[in-house]
């Protein structure tokens, strides 16, 4: 396994996709803020569109009757006074004006005013105001009413004016928008920053460090997610430890018996040939055929490579029989085994050969390890939908702490992995992998009524699809 990744090396190897995100979600983020903005503001204009122009337009008439008094009173105090005071007013009011005297020009604020036949058209039914358009506002005024060809004066509001009002509004946008750009940059990094921690723990991960897991009180609002990656951490952190010890303890029992015929070979060729060496040779070289049989049994079961014969078993004939064949092995410990089965035939869809597996290991577990003399006791119990079986021993039994280890391969108690003190440490591995492929559960555990251990097996009746489970036996057993 390489070396843990220094934190300077993960960093920096982690920031430009970081840095992707980041401007992603802040340019998304700033996006529907000022697409939210835009569309408040369209909302509030047709809202307040009609109401608007109405005030609009009254303020304009005002002014339009406000210049108009000037001019009428100019004319009246000063005739030559009026291109100056209009010059005034123009400059003043924002308007553009244009004023005619008894069919002649006599000032305009524009180059090119428009012609006065158009203008007076519009007076034509008597009218002392007509507007050409609301907006831009553009008005004709007859300064004398019922004589417009004596004096007409022409208005056009300027776009200066126009935009004045309108100013403190995009003012006002601007700065909010700018508000929210600064404000959305600590709020981007606040959002990203479980994203990041998550991002460095996984670039760790995969430089095999599983020493920093991420703390769920720093980051509240995604607790379940920190949660989630640290129980994923925990697992794969076991699952890398199981592998290891898998290999250390596949190598240990490999070599122990290829050790053990290599010195009965050397005495074979030291001395003469004695038939108890030739038999102890050949009980290890099957010895070691039974572990290889053993490994590869439970690596086609984990990975469902090993389909099953299911035909009709009759469970309550198969524990018989098992237990006939066990009887002198109990006897020879000094267990007593009591069996409760009912009285008709308990069957269901299984392969027979794997399920005689299940319990001949669990049969041999307890010749091995449960001191004799005691008592072992065998329940069968059906039901409409599943089977259970119960196998209970009052033995010294196991520390809790144990119990969700058993299922694991090559789990030994004895970490010395003598001989003399038990088996290689597939037989209870065997077993869990069995019932799983039946879609079935395993289950050990101490019993509340007095010392020992008692296994709980559940089956379904009927045959169901190969599950596809990726919780270790340890989980399992630790989560049920």
């Amino acid at each position: 396994m390489s070396s843990p990744t220094p934190a300077s090396e993960v960093s920096a190897g982690s920031r430009k996709p970081s840095q992707r995100l980041y401007r992603q979600v802040y340019l998304y983020s700033f996006g529907i803020f000022l697409l939210s903005l835009i569309l408040a503001g369209l909302t509030m204009g047709l809202f307040f569109n009609q109401r608007e122009r109405g005030m609009i337009a009254t303020a304009f008439r005002y002014q339009v009757q406000f210049i108009r008094r000037e001019l009428v009173r100019a004319e009246w105090h000063s005739p030559q006074t009026v291109p100056a005071r209009l010059e005034e007013l123009s400059r003043q009011l924002g308007w553009e004006l244009a004023y005619w005297r008894d069919g002649r020009l006599v000032y305009s604020s524009v180059r090119q005013p428009p012609p006065l036949n158009d203008l007076y058209r519009g007076l034509a039914e008597g009218r002392q105001l007509w507007s050409e358009s609301l907006y831009p506002p553009r008005m004709v005024v007859a300064i004398y009413p019922r004589q417009p060809e004596r004096g007409l004066l022409w208005l056009r509001l300027k776009l200066t004016a126009l935009q004045a009002p309108l100013r403190g509004p995009l003012l006002a946008m601007v700065l909010v928008l700018l508000f929210l750009a600064l404000l959305l940059i600590p709020l981007t990094r606040f959002l990203l920053r479980p994203y990041q921690a998550l991002q460095t723990s996984l670039l760790r991960l995969t430089e095999g460090d599983f020493a920093y897991p991420l703390e769920e009180r720093r980051y509240p609002a995604f607790q379940e997610l920190v949660r989630t990656f640290n129980t994923m951490r925990g697992r794969l952190h076991q699952m890398i430890q199981q592998k290891q010890r898998l290999v250390a303890d596949v190598s240990h029992e490999l070599r122990s018996p290829l050790t053990r015929l290599r010195v009965i070979l050397e005495l074979l060729r030291a001395q003469a040939v004695e038939p108890e060496l030739i038999q102890r040779a050949v009980g290890e070289i099957e010895e070691l055929d039974r572990i290889i049989e053993d490994v590869l049994e439970i690596s086609r079961l984990q990975l469902h490579s090993m389909p099953l014969r299911l035909e009709t078993v009759d469970l309550t004939w198969l524990l018989f029989d098992l237990s006939e064949q066990h009887q002198p092995l109990f006897e020879r410990k000094g267990l007593e085994l009591e069996v409760s089965m009912p009285q008709q035939p308990v069957q269901l869809q299984a392969d027979a050969r794997l399920l005689r597996r299940v319990f001949s290991n669990l049969f041999g577990n307890l010749v091995k390890y449960v001191p004799g003399p005691g008592q072992v006791e065998l329940e069968l119990q059906d039901g409409p939908e599943s089977i259970s079986i119960r196998l209970r021993d009052h033995g010294p039994g196991l520390p809790q702490a144990q119990l969700a280890e058993i299922f694991t391969p090559f789990y030994r108690l004895d970490p010395s992995r003598s001989r003399r003190t038990g088996g290689v440490g597939l037989g209870l591995a065997i077993v869990w992998e069995i019932v799983q492929a039946h879609q079935g559960s395993i289950q050990a555990r101490l019993p509340l009524d007095g010392p020992g251990l008692e296994f709980l097996i559940v089956l379904p009746r009927l045959a169901l699809p190969a599950v596809t489970d990726t919780e270790t036996p340890a989980q399992q057993t630790q989560n049920g």
